[in-house]
């Protein structure tokens, strides 16, 4: 399989949970080593997609946005451009029970498209995909243009949308729980007890 980058994102301002998901902790491990192990998987480079020094710790690359308040698409951008592989999986830093296996199924259906984005009963998750490096100049363009919205961005995009369902191997009912409010947080302490018991 071809070289892939992950990239987590790790720089959103958390205001609806108060304070800042990367650093929250399920079962002892931030949010952000949770993405980090998922995707060191598959990856042979991981970068950080953060605006301030408070992931210096893990030693990795972290890249800060080229476009400041744009959104997670300047996060995407400014991550792409630094990267030095082709193929790059996007990780959003506050959805922990993501597994590696959803990359690797992504990727079987890459080939001649510029992205692959999981679609969950109709919803799709566009925060965990996987997007070429090429795609850097058309997300710029976008950005510089006002459209933050990474959802329409893709549409620019050549994008594979692949359906998730329950008989493949890799699934898990929370894979997509995207944890930003204190509710949400509780789901999640909720299903790694579970998954753990």
């Amino acid at each position: 399989m071809q070289k892939i980058t992950g990239i987590v994102l790790a720089g959103g301002k958390s205001k609806r949970m108060g304070r800042k998901k990367a650093l929250l902790k399920l079962n002892n491990k931030l949010f952000v080593q949770y993405s980090i192990e998922c995707l060191q998987n598959f990856c042979d480079e991981i970068i950080i997609s953060a605006n301030t020094d408070d992931f210096d710790f893990l030693n990795l690359k972290i890249v800060k946005d080229l476009y400041p308040d744009a959104g997670p698409a300047s996060g995407i951008l400014s991550a792409l451009k630094v990267s030095k592989n082709n193929i790059n999986a996007i990780l959003s830093c506050d959805t922990p029970f993501v597994p590696a296996g959803i990359f690797l199924y992504l990727h079987s259906f890459m080939s001649d498209f510029d992205a692959a984005v999981p679609v969950s009963n109709g919803l799709t998750e566009n925060m965990i995909c996987l997007i070429n490096k090429s795609c850097a100049d058309i997300i710029e363009n976008e950005i510089m243009n006002d459209n933050l919205s990474f959802k329409l961005i893709l549409q620019k995009l050549r994008v594979v949308y692949v359906d998730i369902a329950a008989h493949l191997s890799f699934y898990n009912s929370s894979m997509f729980l995207n944890v930003n409010t204190k509710k949400t947080f509780l789901l999640a302490q909720r299903y790694f007890e579970t998954k753990v018991m």
